[in-house]
């Protein structure tokens, strides 16, 4: 952030004076933030800003002169560590999409509690300094290898097993070139639960990121025994906050050229990074287990999918630790949901816990459990993406590489 005191220094900027008002009465009954202005159109916004460098600025999208995207515009270049939370009555795709694309770090759907203002706060310090990367993220789609995350908006729901084995159980199926990224840069498992160890990883990258060619991505991942490479997550938490949502970008089109299938492992979070990954994926796997939370997750992120644009068959269930014994059975789940059903994993929680904890993925460790075989039928159904012309195959990432950058020809 801009301060370096732990008070959180806000500007709102909103024509409706009582909703001002209303915001002001909350900020003052908490005293880890701070309201340091209040502004009522573009001008006034961008003006107020610059004089007062706030740590952040709640935006209404609607302004006198024209809209909160413009104002985030701005600011986005002027004060890249302050971070904008967009407001508005409307949750639509021709409000959310451009204001996420402005700059903006995170949006509020008015009316809103306290409780969802100060959450919305309290993200800001650790996404505000990432800068206005967004509105890039769209600008260069990968030609190459299909990208598929998998995600889950619900902690606890498998999600990095799930990616782990249907990497390897691409692998085993094709023998092509597959790779993994551990996205949940904070505190990634994809190591130790493939029990993998590299004093290289994303955070390297991210530090040459303008060097990044097929030879760079080989010294800095590790293979794993299946065949299948790894990208690593940071070797400690505060590493995190530098891989932005640029490196991502660029990393991702790089392993796209490189590797028929790159599986990402996301965050449960929707940050500046998760959102790079699901915009670029192909294929999203949204994994749920029959807990009501978790479906009712998954739900909620259907309807940001839709704001975001995403069409249908992009977004696809795999239900995990399936049992016989819980309330929702994956028929309603898939009803409730209107989502393609992938595959339902049975529950093995003894199996799992050993193949974890041995650092052995599932589809190795216990090669004939019901489970095993339910998750390579499920990654059976990712296809690469056929390819109108020799040209657009990936690079071979096995071949000695000549010391060029892979994107420059999307950039071009």
């Amino acid at each position: 952030m801009s301060h370096k005191n732990t008070v959180l220094r806000v500007l709102v900027v909103d024509d409706d004076r009582g909703f001002r008002d209303q915001i002001r009465n909350l900020l003052d009954l908490e005293d880890w933030v701070e309201l340091v202005s209040m502004a009522g159109d573009v001008d006034e916004a961008v003006s107020m800003a610059c004089r007062l460098e706030p740590d952040v600025v709640l935006l209404d999208y609607y302004l006198p002169g024209g809209t909160g995207a413009q104002v985030a515009e701005q600011l986005s270049g002027l004060l890249p560590n302050t971070g904008i939370v967009m407001m508005s009555v409307e949750s639509g795709a021709d409000v959310m999409r451009p204001a996420l694309r402005s700059g903006a770090r995170d949006f509020l759907q008015k009316p809103f509690g306290p409780t969802e203002l100060y959450a919305a706060l309290q993200r800001l310090p650790s996404t505000a300094s990432a800068g206005p990367d967004y509105k890039e993220i769209n600008s260069l789609r990968p030609e190459g290898g299909e990208i598929v995350a998998v995600h889950s908006p619900k902690g606890g729901c498998g999600v990095t097993s799930v990616a782990i084995n249907l990497a390897v159980a691409k692998r085993q199926e094709t023998q092509g070139r597959v790779a993994l990224i551990d996205l949940s840069l904070a505190y990634g498992d994809v190591g130790p639960m493939m029990d993998l160890a590299s004093s290289t990883n994303i955070y390297d990258l991210s530090q040459r990121v303008e060097d990044l060619d097929v030879g760079l991505l080989s010294d800095v991942m590790v293979a794993h025994t299946s065949g299948v490479k790894v990208l690593l997550a940071p070797a400690q938490p505060q590493q995190a906050e530098a891989v932005g949502p640029t490196q991502v970008r660029r990393i991702l089109t790089e392993l796209s050229n490189a590797f028929d299938y790159v599986f990402v492992d996301t965050s449960h979070d929707l940050s500046e990074t998760v959102l790079v990954a699901l915009d670029m994926a192909r294929t999203v796997v949204l994994v749920s287990t029959q807990e009501v939370p978790a479906v009712r997750d998954v739900k909620l992120f259907t309807e940001v999918a839709k704001l975001l644009e995403y069409p249908e068959h992009k977004l696809q269930l795999v239900l995990n630790r399936v049992n016989s014994y819980a309330v929702l059975a994956p028929k309603n789940i898939q009803q409730r949901l209107g989502l393609t059903l992938l595959g339902s994993v049975p529950e093995d929680l003894k199996a799992f816990a050993e193949a974890s904890n041995r650092g052995v993925p599932m589809v190795i460790h216990q090669r004939g459990s019901a489970a095993t075989r339910e998750l390579r039928r499920i990654a059976s159904t990712v296809r690469a993406q056929q390819f109108a012309n020799e040209d657009q195959v990936p690079v071979d990432a096995t071949q000695k590489p000549a010391r060029r950058r892979l994107f420059a020809r999307a950039k071009a």
